[in-house]
Parts: structure tokens; C-alpha cells; sequence
């Protein structure tokens, strides 16, 4: 497996599955054999995320892809070894680790762990405004729907112990979550009520699965081509531009929030130093918006975002939170 992925684990003991066994149990436990073999450290997480996929708790959408993925990194492990993959087949095993490694971060078990207790009514209610969404964002040149995209309904809204970025402030409990590595949504329980709430959590996480992210070869390009930006600053304009495409598709109003304007400093930077470079109206605006998250393979979203706006790299350096 990837040493890259080392970083994000730590030793524990293998604890046997207390769940009903279920198809996939035997590669699923290879997987996490050849983890052991091939990292350094497997943290407890990592444990209790190959024992969630062999659950019946575990959504079959995401078992299907998870069983998919593991067979890939299973037979394709002797030519990581031996580094004789070609260029296409290392970036997908490269991807692939860092799925499972997204997924056994803890947010992301604690929000795993939420799966139970989600009525079916209210897995239906938000998996048909998925579909409908999507279709709306395709059409309006918004979207690009990612192959193996993966939609989890949690039950009730989900801690968040992180600031957002560049500012000082809490990030609020989660409505919606998209992780990137996995592609996986997740979608609070507690918005189907809610349709204009729920439409907004479910558009500005779809436009997030717009962009093409390989984290660890993205981060070291990143890193030689903008020595001055960090993490924080591409989590903040991505931030502020699918909040920004969200808006105004949910309103007709980029500026006008229906859940509870947390992106609103990140919208606001958007309003004021990307759009005045995307043209005149909104319609064509937000088309030339929905591109500048949808980055080539072969470049990471600040380079393509910065190679049509040059002048973000030093607004954004010398960005002060209000």
C-alpha cells in the first residue's frame, strides 16, 4: 500500500467482526491483511472501518464500491511493490488507499456510526432529491456527476470539532459532508423536512464532487507551485465557490443563504475577486464558475484556478478574516 498513507495510522490489535458475516467478508479481511503487511501502523479506526463494511449496518452502495476498490488494490499490489503499474493504474491505487484512509478517519467513523436509526421514508426522501438535484445541475451546466459517487442519510446532524478555514469561527454541526478521496455524501436526516434546506445541503454537496482531487500527489504539487497558500486556503475558495454555485441555484441569489450563511465570509471573498473575471450575467458567471472546480487529472484545483484568475494567489495570501 501507498507509504504516504503511513501518517494517518497507529498500532492495535485485529478484533473479530460481531456482526452477521456478509459477501465481500473474505476480501474485506485480505484487505485489511494486507495492510498490516504493507504500513507501518493500522490504526483502531481502520479496524472498525473494515468491520462496518462487513456489517449488515453498512449501506450496500458503499460496500459494492468498497469491494470493488479493495479487489483493485488486491491484485494490483504486486505491481505497487514491484513499482512496475503504469502511470494511470498508480494513480488509481493511490487513490484508491487514500478511499479507505477517508474513510477511516475519525469524523468519518463517528459519522458511519450514524447509519442507524435512519428511516426508510427518510433515506428515500433525500436519495429521490439527490436524483433531482443532480439532474437540475447537470442540465444547467453546473455539474459533472463523478463516476461511483456514494450517498449515506446519517441519523441526526454530526459534530464537527474543526474551524472553518481562515477564519476563527467554530464550523457549525454538519447538515452535508463530502468527503473527497471516498466521493461519499453524507446528508443529515434532520433537513428532510425541510425541502429548501434540504435542496441547498444536497446541491453544495454535489458541486463539491465536481472537482478531480489525488490529495497526497495534489498537495506536493501545491506545495512547489504556491509556497505561500496552504491547505487552508484552497478549503476556503472551494468553500466560498460551491456555497456560491449552491446559493444561487437554491435562490436565484448567490448572496442569499437558506440554511445558515456559514459560508458566507467565504461567498462574500468569491463575490468580490472571482466573479467581477467570469463575465456579466449570473447564468454565464456561474457556468465559468462550475468549471473552475472542474479540474484535469493533470492539474490540481489551485493550479486551475489560478491559471484563469492569477490574481486570487495574492488575495488569498494576504486574505484577514472580517
Amino acid at each position: 500500500m501507498g507509504r504516504g498513507q503511513q501518517s494517518f495510522l497507529a498500532v492495535t490489535k485485529r478484533n473479530p467482526s460481531p456482526h452477521k458475516p456478509l459477501v465481500g467478508m473474505e476480501t474485506f479481511n485480505a484487505l485489511l491483511d494486507l495492510m498490516h503487511q504493507r504500513w507501518t501502523e493500522v490504526s483502531p479506526e481502520t479496524e472498525q472501518l473494515i468491520q462496518f463494511l462487513q456489517s449488515t449496518e453498512c449501506p450496500r452502495n458503499l460496500r459494492k464500491i468498497a469491494l470493488k476498490k479493495a479487489r483493485y488494490l488486491l491484485n494490483h499490489d504486486a505491481g505497487w511493490t514491484n513499482r512496475s503499474l503504469s502511470d494511470e493504474d498508480t494513480a488509481t491505487f493511490y487513490d484508491y488507499c487514500g478511499f479507505f484512509s477517508a474513510l477511516a478517519w475519525p469524523n468519518s467513523i463517528s459519522t458511519l456510526k450514524l447509519v442507524t436509526g435512519v428511516s426508510k421514508k427518510d433515506d428515500q426522501t433525500i436519495q429521490k432529491m439527490v436524483q433531482h438535484v443532480s439532474a437540475e445541475l447537470v442540465e444547467a451546466c453546473l455539474l459533472r456527476l463523478p463516476s461511483d459517487l456514494i450517498v449515506i442519510t446519517t441519523h441526526g446532524e454530526y459534530p464537527n470539532d474543526e474551524m472553518l478555514p481562515l477564519t476563527d469561527k467554530p464550523r457549525p454541526a454538519g447538515l452535508g459532508q463530502h468527503l473527497f478521496l471516498a466521493n461519499v455524501i453524507f446528508l443529515a436526516d434532520t433537513i428532510v423536512d425541510n425541502p429548501s434546506i434540504l435542496k441547498k445541503a444536497v446541491a453544495h454537496e454535489l458541486i463539491h464532487g465536481n472537482e478531480v482531487l489525488h490529495y497526497f500527489q495534489d498537495n506536493k504539487q501545491d506545495e512547489i507551485s504556491f509556497p505561500d497558500l496552504k491547505g487552508e486556503h484552497r478549503a476556503f475558495l472551494r468553500e466560498g465557490l460551491c456555497d456560491w454555485l449552491a446559493n444561487y441555484y437554491t435562490t436565484g441569489n448567490p448572496l442569499d443563504d437558506p440554511v445558515d450563511g456559514r459560508y458566507l465570509e467565504n461567498v462574500l471573498f468569491v463575490e468580490n475577486h472571482a466573479v467581477p473575471y467570469l463575465g456579466k450575467t449570473r447564468k454565464t458567471i456561474a457556468k465559468k464558475m462550475a468549471k473552475l472546480l472542474q479540474n484535469a487529472d493533470s492539474e490540481t484545483f489551485l493550479q486551475h484556478v489560478l491559471r484563469q484568475i492569477p490574481s486570487l494567489e495574492e488575495t488569498l495570501k494576504n486574505y484577514v478574516s472580517v
